[in-house]
């Protein structure tokens, strides 16, 4: 996935900030791990019934397994094997891969989706990858924002995530970035007619095992002041 990252130039920084307010956040949302632990964390889900679109076009897979390896409190590595990807008939495999099977690659990083009510999501960046359909061939590229959820009760070693989208519009567009500036995530696909705005969509929810045991720790500012004098305050999250 080039680089997955929050901002599109390699850093990871999750500072967000209101537009009337410029808060100081002493903490910033990430995973945090028990005594002792050190990243990386491995989290591996299977999930069936996906589709990479445009408006107008379409690739199909039977089959998907995705390894996200995070490195950081914030940010990893991701890789997405699909299996059985067409064309409509036509089977279609990434160079050096078998028959049918497309391989992706690229980083993953925590992102903020809303601020009112407060929610987190993932920010999934691809590599330029090229997928051969026999006599076509397609070009992905681009980011796409997955929901993330079930940390509600604290530690864990299993969480929820999800792509979704339809006819290259997918369900969450936007994250903030370290500015605190809404930023549209833009996945694209070129079937040899020029780069057009596309969508993954998975049928279900996946259920992600990690590795280790692991929790999220929420945004919470330090108390500076906002500009009509009254004082930030520890932001939950709303973990979807």
């Amino acid at each position: 996935m080039n680089s997955l990252k929050c901002i599109g130039a390699g850093s990871v920084v999750l500072a967000v900030c209101f537009a009337l307010a410029a808060p100081a956040w002493a903490t910033l949302p990430g995973f945090t791990l028990l005594p002792g632990e050190s990243f990386p964390v491995v989290a591996e889900a299977e999930q069936t019934k996906v589709s990479l679109e445009s408006a107008s076009e379409k690739l199909e897979a039977t089959g998907l397994k995705t390894k996200l390896e995070w490195t950081s409190e914030s940010s990893g590595k991701v890789t997405v094997t699909l299996t059985g990807v067409k064309d409509k008939t036509t089977g279609c495999a990434t160079e050096g891969d078998a028959k049918e099977v497309v391989l992706l690659t690229g980083e993953a990083t925590l992102a903020p989706t809303a601020l009112s009510p407060s929610t987190l999501g993932a920010l999934v960046t691809f590599s330029s990858t090229t997928v051969n359909c026999e006599a076509t061939k397609v070009k992905i590229s681009g980011s796409q924002i997955a929901s993330v959820g079930g940390f509600d009760t604290g530690d864990v070693t299993k969480f929820k995530a999800g792509l979704k989208g339809s006819k290259g519009k997918p369900a969450i567009s936007e994250y903030y970035n370290n500015e605190g500036k809404s930023t549209k995530a833009t996945l694209l696909v070129n079937f040899g007619t020029g780069n057009k705005e596309a969508d993954i969509n998975i049928e279900k929810e996946a259920e992600y095992k990690t590795s280790k045991m692991i929790a999220l720790k929420g945004l919470k500012s330090s108390s500076t002041s906002n500009r009509d004098g009254t004082l930030n305050r520890p932001v939950p999250w709303k973990w979807r």
